[in-house]
């Protein structure tokens, strides 16, 4: 794994959790919530490694 996709990783995983704790205190299920990638300044090479993620 490259170091950038590495760093994707991490912080994708911390949004994973913020989404997960935010479901739990509204009463809500993972699942009825979806991460949609957008950016303006990143290349689309990192839409593309989180897309693999």
């Amino acid at each position: 794994m490259t170091d950038r996709k590495a760093e994707l990783a991490a912080n994708l995983a911390r949004v994973e959790e913020r989404i997960t704790s935010a479901c739990a205190a509204a009463g809500r299920k993972r699942e009825e919530v979806t991460l949609i990638v957008v950016t303006k300044t990143y290349p689309a090479s990192d839409v593309r490694m989180l897309h693999e993620l």
